[in-house]
């Protein structure tokens, strides 16, 4: 990356054009050193600044990117003492405007710079007021708060690190009001709390958050003017709240809304910029069981939403309400006003979450709102709310993708259906259409978020151009394949793989075939995903028969954990439907979770002096609750056994158990599960052993066959030859290993291994010979 020489803070960067260019703000001290910059995007400028230890070396660890954090030099420059004045200049402006995602990270520090506070307001003005129309053009803004409150940031009091009066007294009071307003905004939307002395909390784990963030942020945003494919209908629902909360016919104190799903903080920031004009204080806490679940947690709560609801000009201290003068002084100093009240990240811990809205409804009045948010269905059913907003069905449905191609160029069967197996095995709904589809309804388009376009002689790029022009198809994303080798003076974009495809020349290049690109640009939940393995074959139709089976079965039990199995000899494809199946169904749950290599991992773990079982149970917990797997007390099974049952109770999970041989493993992960999960939760186990699957009462067993002749076939020739057919001389012997291998996916990958780049016909026979 090249250093810009005007100022040594403003770098470079290209990368790939998944994401677009990001900014990074961190806080400086008076006096901080140089850092290194870096930003995510083609042609992007971007900077970051930090100056406490804490900050010596961060590193978000992006799919295709590293951005790394780290002081270079001793060298001071002017932060803190003249900031550079108050003009950002030119290539930190075209920074902001060209970025989708900010990141910033607020330190006890922050306010001392004024560049920074001059960053934020260009920022968040180009957010633009609460509730604009045009909110599908605004990037993304995330906040981290870093050893400072977001009570501190919204409502400072005087001798606090955000008091601008005292740490930028030579400011104007028109500079102290545009930066207040722009950091009280900032301080309102949804980000991230870390507490460097926290034993609670970790830093990378943290960082790791900022990168989830970011990817799911920068996938949004792309294509540009469609920021959320929900957000319309998130308006809908949120006025209807509004509608229904005026026109209550007795009047509550408090008037209570549950809202479920995935998305919740998305809703939840919508929420707050539409309707806070409406209420005299507004106050929203993100990740409250986190913060419930430490010492005093649900006190130190209610005094951080008292903070944010009364004005600094009505308390001149914070209390914690914790007896009932304390309470009556509350209800007091809010008795008139009307408050909007957002708890996002409610978590699983039922009594926790009762505890804290019973002090919420004992100190809130005067038809005040209170929005909680949570993944867990159960947790909303138990609060008795008023109204309950579910957003699972408009996040459940799975994305389709449209490959599009002309059968006029003989294009290879084999090379369609890989595409097609490829993509259906990672969960996306997979439609094959031809120039004559498209030619007769090339409205079929218009359902597909992403487009696969496989270019050949006689279906050039300028003529699907025109097909999508003259079907007034909206702006979609297109990747394209080049397929045979033909003349060509078009020039293909920048959302191509960039490979040719050419059987008779040379053999399928699977490296250039960036399969992770499409399923991240269509999948915002990308790393729950299993990966696909090389050229799967017969997945599509195998995988989607159990599928069915599976959710015909779910459909008609209403009260119990569903268990199945599949069940195979070893090499015979069960862990890979297993993953197809996954892929296909993780997204109708609250949580789900897959155990590779079960058998294996108790194994290795058992040799390295640990339990190998107690290890599972708390990668089970930490998946299904969203937590690090350290933090699960459990020193033996019988214990995690106990803990799988109580922490766990009523979530929706899919859980595959993948090589199970012993039934200790049934005692200590399934049986536990099966009698505290939600009602619509599977269990799927993978086995040799049928009398595994049979002791845990599993509702379906399907028995996984080896693969025909036919798909046996093409298994090796993409293994071995990384074409869909032999050469000729080598057509004959490779029909004999076939045959031995005797329909087996494993056995074909491994001979593979030993024949490929072979070809010598004799080798390929005294192979054969020791195969037999």
């Amino acid at each position: 990356m090249d250093q810009s020489p005007a100022s040594g803070l403003v770098t470079q960067a290209r990368h790939s054009p998944t994401y677009a260019p990001m900014i990074v703000e961190c806080s400086a001290k008076h006096r901080v050193q140089k850092a290194t910059t870096a930003v995510v995007g083609s042609d992007a400028v971007g900077h970051a600044t930090h100056g406490r230890h804490h900050y010596a070396t961060l590193y978000l660890l992006l799919k295709f990117t590293m951005i790394a954090f780290a002081s270079t030099s001793r060298e001071e420059v002017g932060y803190g003492k003249d900031d550079w004045g108050s003009v950002l200049d030119s290539d930190i402006v075209q920074a902001i405007e060209n970025s989708r995602v900010h990141v910033i990270f607020l330190s006890p520090n922050f306010a001392h710079s004024r560049r920074c506070l001059e960053e934020v307001a260009y920022i968040m003005n180009i957010q633009g007021s609460p509730g604009t129309s045009d909110a599908s053009r605004k990037p993304t803004v995330v906040p981290i708060f870093y050893d400072i409150e977001p009570s501190t940031v919204r409502h400072p009091k005087e001798g606090t690190a955000y008091y601008l009066n005292e740490v930028q007294e030579s400011s104007t009071a028109d500079d102290w009001k545009r930066w207040a307003s722009a950091l009280h905004d900032l301080s309102l939307l949804h980000g991230l709390e870390y507490d460097p002395c926290s034993k609670y909390t970790y830093q990378w784990d943290k960082l790791y958050d900022v990168v989830k963030i970011v990817e799911a942020s920068a996938k949004k945003n792309t294509p540009w003017n469609c920021r959320s494919k929900h957000e319309a209908l998130y308006v809908k629902k949120i006025d209807e709240v509004f509608k229904e909360l005026e026109q209550q016919e007795k009047r509550e104190h408090v008037f209570l809304v549950g809202v479920y799903g995935r998305e919740t903080s998305e809703f939840s920031d919508l929420l707050v910029q539409r309707l806070r004009s409406n209420f005299s204080g507004v106050c929203k806490l993100n990740n409250i069981m986190e913060k419930a679940c430490q010492p005093n947690g649900i006190s130190k709560i209610v005094q951080q939403m008292l903070s944010d609801l009364i004005h600094p000009s009505k308390s001149s201290d914070l209390f914690q309400p914790s007896t009932s003068n304390d309470v009556k002084r509350c209800q007091l100093l809010l008795e008139n006003e009307r408050c909007l009240v957002v708890l996002d990240d409610l978590g699983n811990d039922i009594d926790k979450i009762k505890t804290l809205l019973e002090d919420l409804k004992s100190i809130l009045r005067n038809n005040s709102l209170v929005v909680v948010a949570s993944q867990f269905q159960h947790t909303l059913q138990e609060l008795n709310v008023h109204k309950f907003i579910s957003l699972s069905s408009l996040e459940s449905k799975r994305d389709l993708l449209n490959i599009c191609y002309t059968e006029r160029d003989g294009i290879h069967e084999a090379f369609l259906s890989h595409l097609n197996e490829t993509f259906d095995m990672l969960g996306l709904d997979v439609r094959l259409l031809n120039e004559d589809k498209l030619l007769n309804d090339s409205t079929c388009l218009q359902d597909a978020k992403v487009i696969l376009c496989v270019i050949s002689k006689s279906f050039r790029l300028g003529e699907f151009k025109r097909m999508c022009t003259n079907a007034a198809i909206p702006s979609k994303i297109v990747y394209y394949v080049s397929y045979g080798s033909y003349p060509t003076d078009e020039s293909m974009p920048k959302s191509v793989f960039k490979m040719e495809v050419d059987f008779e020349k040379a053999e399928f290049n699977e490296k250039q075939f960036k399969v992770n690109e499409v399923v991240q640009t269509l999948n915002e939940r990308s790393e729950e995903i299993m990966g696909a393995i090389d050229f799967p074959v017969d997945l599509v139709q195998r995988s989607s028969h159990i599928e069915r089976s599976i959710r015909d079965c779910v459909l008609r039990s209403e009260n119990s954990v569903q268990c199945f199995g599949l069940v195979g000899m070893g090499g015979i494809g069960k862990t890979t439907l297993a993953r197809s199946i996954f892929n296909k169904l993780h997204s109708q749950f609250e949580r789900p979770f897959f155990s590779l290599n079960t058998r294996a991992g108790v194994a290795e773990a058992k040799a390295k002096g640990t339990s190998g079982l107690v290890d599972v149970q708390k990668k089970i917990i930490a998946k299904l609750l969203n937590n690090r797997s350290d933090d699960a007390e459990i020193y033996n099974e019988e214990q995690g056994k106990m803990v799988l049952s109580s922490k766990v109770k009523h979530i929706n999970a899919l859980i595959v158990f993948d090589d199970v041989d012993d039934g200790r493993h049934l005692k200590a992960f399934c049986e536990p599960l099966q009698s505290s999960l939600g009602p619509k939760s599977i269990i799927i186990i993978t086995t040799r052993d049928r009398s595994i699957v049979e002791s845990a009462k599993s509702t379906m067993i399907f028995d996984i066959e080896g693969l025909d002749e036919e798909m046996s076939k093409r298994l090796f020739y993409w293994h071995a030859f990384m074409k869909p057919r032999p050469p000729a001389d080598l057509e004959k012997v490779s029909q004999s290993v076939i045959e031995a291998c005797q329909g087996l996916p494993l056995s074909l990958k491994i001979i593979r291994s030993h024949l490929y780049d072979k070809s010598d016909r004799e080798y390929w026979e005294e192979s054969l010979e020791l195969l037999r």
